[in-house]
C-alpha cells in the first residue's frame, strides 16, 4: 500500500544520504515519500514529520532547514508526540546555534529540557545540558552550572561514556575560564571514564586536553607522552583532521623546549591538515606557533603571521583561555620592543590585511596544493 511505499522510499533515502553519501537521490526519494504521505491524510502525518526532517537534515541553506523542521514540529505538536517535539526542539536549538543565534538556541534547548523533565528522561536531558554547556562555554555561570547537572546525571545513570563526556565539557569550561588545576583534574577523571568505556576516540580527546593544560602549567615531562599517545590513537582511527590537535600541543612542547626544529615540522604538519579541512581556528592556531618559531630568525615575518592568526580568531570568534592569550601577548610585547614601534606597527597591519590563505601560503612556501 501506499503507506508502506513512503516508508520504504523514506528508509532507502535514509540508507543514501548517511551511508553512501548519495545526497541528490536521497532529496529526490524523501520528496517522493512525503508526497505519498500527504496524500495519506492524517494517517501519514507521523510520516511526513520524519520526511520533512529527513529533507531538513540534507539541506544547505540553514533558513530552509529551520523552515522543513519547524513544518515537522508543527506536525508532532498537533498530533501530541511530546518525545518527537524534545528531539526536533533540540535539531531546532542546533540550527539556531549554527545561525549564531545564541539566545534562540537557548530558548529552544530549554523548551526541549523541559519536556525531558516532564517525561522523566534523564539521558535526553543530561545530552542537551551537555550541548548547552558546549555552546555557551565562554559564559561561565550558565555553562558549569548546565554542566554539573549533566555530570550528576551522568553519575546516576551510570554511563562512563557520558561522563568523560561531560567531565572533558566541564573542564575546557574551566581551562578556558583561567582554573587550570580544576581542569586538569576534570580531564583526568575524564580519561579514567573514558578508558573504562572503550571509546578510543573520547580517550584521545582526554589525553590531548590534559596535555594541552599539563603543558601550560609548565609540566612539560607529563604533557608530551599523554600528546604523544593521543597523537597515536588518531593515526590507528584514521582520524588526522583530529590528530592536529595534538599535533599542534606537541609542536608547543618542542617550542617551549628550544626545539625550534622540531616545532617547526610540527606546526607545519598541523597546518597543513587544518588547511585540507577547511579549520579557520585551527590555521590560526598553527600559524601563532610558525610565528613563535620565525621571532629569532625573521621577527618581522614573525609579527605578520601573529597579527594573521589574531585577526582571523577575531573575526571567527574562536575562544581562548587566558593562560595562552597571556604567553602569546608577552611574545608580541617582545617583538615589539626587539623591532621598534615603527616597523612592528607595519609588520603588524601588513599580516591583518592578509586573508587565511595568503597567509598560510607564505608560512608554507612550498605547498602549492593543500597536502
Amino acid at each position: 500500500d501506499r503507506e508502506n511505499e513512503a516508508a520504504a522510499l523514506a528508509l532507502q533515502a535514509n540508507v543514501l544520504s548517511w551511508s553512501r553519501g548519495d545526497y541528490a537521490e536521497a532529496v529526490r526519494l524523501f520528496q517522493e515519500a512525503l508526497a505519498l504521505f500527504r496524500s495519506l491524510g492524517p494517517a501519514g502525518r507521523w510520516g511526513e514529520a520524519l520526511t520533512l526532517e529527513g529533507l531538513g537534515g540534507l539541506h544547505p541553506d540553514l533558513a530552509q532547514e529551520q523552515a522543513l523542521y519547524e513544518a515537522a514540529l508543527a506536525i508532532k505538536k498537533a498530533m501530541g508526540d511530546a518525545h518527537g517535539q524534545a528531539e526536533t526542539l533540540s535539531i531546532l536549538a542546533a540550527v539556531a546555534q549554527a545561525q549564531r543565534d545564541n539566545e534562540r538556541a537557548y530558548a529552544l534547548a530549554a523548551e526541549s529540557i523541559a519536556i525531558r523533565r516532564k517525561l522523566g528522561d534523564r539521558r535526553g536531558t543530561a545530552g542537551l545540558l551537555l550541548q548547552l554547556g558546549y555552546w555557551f562555554q565562554t559564559e561561565y555561570a550558565r555553562a558549569r552550572g548546565w554542566l554539573d547537572e549533566a555530570v550528576a546525571i551522568a553519575r546516576e545513570l551510570g554511563s562512563q561514556q557520558g561522563l568523560a563526556y561531560t567531565l572533558r565539557n566541564l573542564g575546557l569550561v574551566e581551562y578556558l575560564h583561567g582554573d587550570e588545576p580544576r581542569a586538569a583534574a576534570l580531564f583526568e577523571e575524564s580519561l579514567t571514564m573514558a578508558r573504562g568505556s572503550g571509546d578510543k576516540m573520547n580517550v584521545a580527546y582526554s589525553l590531548a586536553d590534559l596535555g594541552r593544560t599539563l603543558r601550560n602549567l609548565g609540566q612539560l615531562d607529563r604533557a608530551e607522552p599523554l600528546l604523544s599517545e593521543s597523537l597515536e590513537i588518531t593515526r590507528e582511527l584514521g582520524d588526522l583532521q583530529w590528530g592536529a590537535y595534538p599535533l599542534v600541543q606537541l609542536a608547543h612542547v618542542a617550542l617551549q623546549r628550544g626545539d625550534l626544529a622540531q616545532a617547526q615540522t610540527r606546526f607545519a604538519e598541523s597546518l597543513r591538515r587544518y588547511r585540507r579541512w577547511g579549520v579557520e581556528w585551527g590555521q590560526a592556531e598553527s600559524l601563532a606557533g610558525l610565528a613563535g618559531v620565525a621571532e629569532t630568525t625573521a621577527p618581522e615575518r614573525a609579527v605578520r603571521w601573529y597579527a594573521a592568526a589574531d585577526q582571523r580568531r577575531a573575526l571567527i570568534g574562536a575562544p581562548r583561555p587566558p593562560v595562552e592569550i597571556a604567553a602569546e601577548a608577552g611574545r608580541v610585547a617582545a617583538l615589539r620592543a626587539q623591532l621598534g614601534e615603527a616597523a612592528f606597527a607595519a609588520a603588524w597591519e601588513a599580516g591583518r590585511a592578509l586573508t587565511t590563505e595568503q597567509a598560510v601560503q607564505e608560512a608554507l612556501p612550498a605547498d602549492a596544493e593543500p597536502a
